[in-house]
Parts: structure tokens; sequence; C-alpha cells
């Protein structure tokens, strides 16, 4: 019953809020009305979040492991909503292709771009990198400066 409780919120979700909007090379995928970048609640499982899509890039490892869990899913929509209902997760590598049993391999990750230190975003024809939004996007910082997102409040900090 709960498991048949997540998917009508997810389809609810991707029905009523989903909106697309195209950048350069990026897409905001948001399943909200009011732009907030991560809701999580676990007392009523209402989850919502916004996506920036990196069309053929992929987030890989700098130093030490970044992927959470290494899944198939049967479409883009279903890989995001596995990321948002898992607190460790804040970005993803989705294939853009399925594979031989028609299943997209998706990654869930526990880091973004802005984290260096831990990860790096490359190019890659095969995969899209999805993250989830942040102020960060904008480049707020200084040029020797990092930007570091503060994805609970929807903010940023910026380090040396």
């Amino acid at each position: 019953m709960k498991v048949l409780f997540h998917l009508l919120s997810l389809w609810l979700f991707v029905f009523l809020f989903a909106s697309l909007s195209k950048g350069k090379n990026t897409d905001i995928i948001s399943f909200n009305a009011n732009k907030s970048s991560i809701i999580r609640n676990t007392v009523n499982s209402l989850d919502i979040a916004s996506f920036a899509k990196y069309q053929s890039k992929y987030l890989g490892p700098n130093n030490g492991p970044v992927v959470l869990i290494k899944k198939q899913v049967g479409h883009e929509m279903q890989c995001i909503a596995d990321c948002v209902a898992d607190f460790k997760c804040i970005s993803i590598n989705l294939a853009k292709l399925p594979n031989s049993d028609g299943k997209f391999p998706c990654e869930l990750l526990k880091t973004d771009k802005f984290d260096t230190n831990t990860a790096s975003l490359t190019d890659n024809v095969n995969f899209n990198h999805l993250s989830i939004w942040s102020k960060c996007m904008s480049t707020p910082c200084n040029q020797n400066e990092a930007c570091v997102p503060l994805y609970a409040n929807q903010s940023y900090t910026c380090q040396q």
C-alpha cells in the first residue's frame, strides 16, 4: 500500500507540476510550482525537487566513491524520483539509451559538480548528469572562491 501511495504521488507530481525550461545545454526539471530546489518530508512523504540536466555529461569520482546506488530504471522520471526519495542523493548520472533489457542505467550520487575535491563533471556522449538545482549555478562567488550549495535552505556559501 505504501509503495502504491509513493507511485501515485510521483505520477501526480509528474503530470500536475512537471515543467521543463531550456538553457545552454542545461534543462531545469521541476516537480513543484514554487521553484524550491528540494523539499523532503518524512512525515507525509511529500518529495519535491528541481533538477538541472547537463546533456552529455557524467559526474565521476576524483577522490573516493561518489555512487550511492546503481540501478536500472524504466525512464528518467523514475531515476529522479528515486534520488529525491533518498536523503543522501543530490545528483544522478542517467544513460541516454536503454540497455538490452530496455532499462536505463541510473546512478544515484552523494555529491554534485560543486564538490570538486570529490568529483568532476566530464563530457560523455552516453550519459546525462542531473543535479538538484542550486543558486551556485549562477556562479555567485568570486573567481578564487568555491560555491557550496546549502540545499536545505536554498542558499549557498562562498569558500576560499
